[in-house]
């Protein structure tokens, strides 16, 4: 069991997704201002078939190569994302800050995403 440096019985929470995971990396990028990773619908092969959305501080320059080593150099490659999109837009969010995913994978060609009963 792994739990803190304190030594308390916690354990210490990690990701629940290979792409949650991407996204705590990407956020530890100094020129990273807000991200996403979302499928990408138009991704075929092996490997993991997402987007980074990535979002970045003003006046930073990043290029997709860099932060693809970032990525890999926490996570390893096979976590390294197949795109990434330096958007200037920020993120879709709702009134409350939450991310709206659904649009960001419209964007990306994907459509709307199944809710639980299969339906969009």
């Amino acid at each position: 069991m792994s739990g803190p440096a304190s030594g308390t019985d916690q354990p210490t929470p990690e990701p629940a997704s290979g792409a949650e995971a991407v996204e705590a990396a990407l956020f530890e990028h100094p020129g990273i201002g807000d991200c996403a990773v979302v499928p990408d619908p138009r991704a075929d092969g092996p490997g993991p078939a997402w987007t980074a959305v990535v979002i970045l501080r003003p006046g930073t320059k990043v290029t997709a190569e860099e932060l693809a080593r970032h990525v890999a150099d926490r996570l390893g490659r096979s976590l390294v994302p197949g795109r990434f999109w330096l958007r200037q837009a920020p993120l879709p969010k709702d009134p409350s800050g939450v991310l709206l995913r659904a649009e960001l994978r419209a964007e990306l060609g994907g459509g709307p995403t199944p809710g639980p009963t299969g339906r969009p």
